[in-house]
């Protein structure tokens, strides 16, 4: 396996672990040891700083468990890229006649 590919199984791993100590209520029993013990043996895949935020997790209550887990996944979770649309000037209805969508050009060749 490639560091590349190393790296990206490490992120894949923190997701999913992240993923389900939110669907725990934070309760830090994902991770045998808790999740500490994986930022401990796995903080060389991460850019630095990165996991600072879940660095003494069993320390946090639940409140700043929520705000370090979802500042963890915003770093190593790339932000969704939504194309824009094309929005049309005037909807065509159903009840529009295809003469009339003629002679308007709106959406008829």
């Amino acid at each position: 396996m490639n560091k590349l590919d190393e790296h990206k199984g490490k992120k894949e791993s923190l997701t999913r672990i992240l993923r389900q100590e939110s669907a725990s209520g934070f309760d830090d029993s994902t991770v045998i040891g808790g999740i500490e013990a994986f930022v401990e043996s796995n903080k060389q895949w991460f850019r630095k700083g990165t996991l600072d935020p879940i660095k003494k997790y069993s320390t946090l209550n639940t409140k700043e468990r929520t705000l370090a887990v979802s500042k963890v996944m915003n770093s190593i979770t790339p932000a969704l890229k939504v194309k824009s649309h094309k929005t049309i000037q005037k909807p065509i209805f159903l009840a529009d006649s295809i003469a009339s969508l003629k002679k308007s050009s709106r959406g008829w060749p």
